[in-house]
């Protein structure tokens, strides 16, 4: 068994930053990564997304696979994304891988969880929150704010052109990660269990203490 996917598409399944990922952002980072990657002809990244998932299929155990035979997580922030235990959960997962492979050790670490922000909405900067500001002190992101817009008229817009700069730049970010993943070992699928088991426990750790008007463990996921 070795890698299946290149990159593992993290995001909220809520309008209009799902449709976003799918018709704005998806055709144009395919795109550049297959250029980053240096691909040979009608060869593409191997990009997973969750619609890829049969009917019929368990969710929760495909995603788990997919997860645990990706290489780096890109994931798109929004109010929804941090209010969903999938899309944390998800996080999780290879944020523990990265912390066991030791990737985000050395005098130029690299990260295997990539996050791109389209919308902070103003209730990430209310200090009982805190979530926004503690996330953007840990991770490293990108910021598309200005780009995360759906439709013919984004895409007419003089604002795309810098879109499409923008998703360039990130391919080319991702691909040094996509080239430096650590070595895939068996012990993924032990570690992505392992991560969704403590993360459920964290979770209805929150719930039992009915913190429910924010994301769950916040610190113990960002240390």
């Amino acid at each position: 068994m070795n890698y299946v996917h290149d990159v593992f598409i993290s995001y909220s399944r809520r309008f209009p930053y799902d449709k976003w990922v799918r018709d704005e952002f998806l055709p144009l980072f395919e795109g550049d990564l297959t250029q980053e990657l240096a691909l040979p002809n009608s060869t593409r990244p191997r990009i997973y997304i969750d619609e890829q998932i049969p009917i019929g299929a368990n969710f929760v155990h495909a995603l788990k696979h997919a997860l645990a035979v990706s290489k780096c997580v890109l994931a798109v922030w929004c109010p929804t994304y941090f209010d969903s235990p999938y899309c944390l959960g998800e996080c999780y997962v290879m944020r523990y891988r990265q912390k066991k492979c030791e990737f985000d050790i050395g005098d130029s670490p690299l990260g295997l969880v990539l996050p791109v922000l389209v919308n902070d909405g103003e209730h990430f900067l209310n200090e009982d929150w805190g979530i926004f500001r503690k996330c953007a002190e840990s991770f490293q992101y990108m910021d598309f704010k200005e780009y995360a817009y759906i439709g013919e008229g984004f895409r007419s817009s003089p604002i795309h052109l810098n879109f499409q700069k923008a998703v360039r730049k990130l391919a080319r970010q991702v691909a040094v990660s996509v080239k430096a993943a650590p070595e895939w070992g068996q012990e993924f699928y032990r570690w992505t269990d392992d991560a969704r088991d403590e993360f459920d426990r964290l979770y209805a750790e929150y719930r039992a203490r009915g913190e429910n008007d924010r994301p769950p463990m916040t610190d113990t996921f960002l240390s």
